[in-house]
Order: structure tokens, then sequence, then C-alpha cells
């Protein structure tokens, strides 16, 4: 999606594409954090990897264009995502047996 074709047809509900990235990267930051990826490190490669798709988007012949909302829009689903891994897994893990 983040290097495809821009769809002919605009989504018959707005900004829907902004949900579209927080979800794609709230799932990229949970299986960061599944992977053990410590949290500054995911939040850290989610932030670089939504910055240069953007800069990509511009660069490259795609016929897309670079949208600082997407950005934003990434960020806050990698910290979502981040926040519920924490409170989904690492809570459990500090429980007592």
């Amino acid at each position: 999606m983040l290097f495809a074709p821009a769809p002919e047809t605009s989504s018959a509900i707005p900004h829907i594409d902004k949900a579209i990235h927080a979800g794609m990267f709230l799932a990229l930051a949970v299986a960061s954090r599944f992977a053990r990826i410590p949290v500054f490190a995911t939040l850290v490669w989610l932030l670089v990897f939504a910055a240069l798709s953007e800069v990509l988007q511009g660069a490259l012949p795609i016929d897309r264009s670079p949208d600082p909302l997407d950005a934003i829009a990434d960020a806050v689903g990698a910290i979502m995502g981040i926040l519920l891994y924490t409170k989904l897994f690492d809570a459990r893990s500090e429980e007592p047996a």
C-alpha cells in the first residue's frame, strides 16, 4: 500500500487512509515487540520507516505524493501498538505465578 500507485478513485470514507496507516504501523509495532525488539528501538525504526516511506513516495515515479499527515498517522499507530503490547503482554509477565 505504501508504494503502490495511488488509486484512481477516492474512498467513500474521508481520511480512511489515515486509519489504514495507523493500523499497519500498530501491527508492525506489535510484531516488533513480539520479536523482543526493545520499546525504544521499535519506536525509532518505525518512525524512521514512516518518514522514509513518505520521502520515497515523493521521489519515486509511482504516482504518489508525500503526506506529512500519513507520517503522523504512522507514528500514532506505532505508539498505539507499543502501548497495546505493553498492556496485554508485558503486564502479564509481571504478575506473580
